[in-house]
């Protein structure tokens, strides 16, 4: 059986238009516009601002991510695509407040 090989030209590029919307204090929805690059799946990033600790949770290829639960704090969010050939670079960065 021969193995198929996957032709790289580089990471995706990073998504686009991420933004913040929510209806409740404690739950947030983040949403972005796909990268350009067919197969691409996403990555998001958010971390507290008074903990060094981040959040990095694989979404599939799925272009929103709800939370809820949220605990009050300021907090910086990003999404990054990836495929078999790498990671892009980061969405624009958000700081989303949850009081």
């Amino acid at each position: 059986m021969a193995l198929s090989r996957v032709r790289c030209a580089g990471a995706p590029a990073p998504p686009s238009n991420l933004h913040v919307t929510s209806n409740r204090s404690d739950v947030v929805v983040v949403s972005w516009a796909a990268s350009v690059t067919r197969r691409a799946s996403y990555v998001l990033e958010a971390a507290a601002r008074d903990r060094p600790d981040a959040l990095t949770t694989n979404l599939g290829r799925h272009t929103s991510y709800t939370a809820s639960g949220i605990q009050p704090g300021t907090y910086d969010v990003r999404v990054r695509a990836k495929n078999l050939c790498g990671t892009s670079g980061p969405s624009n960065d958000l700081v989303v407040v949850v009081e």
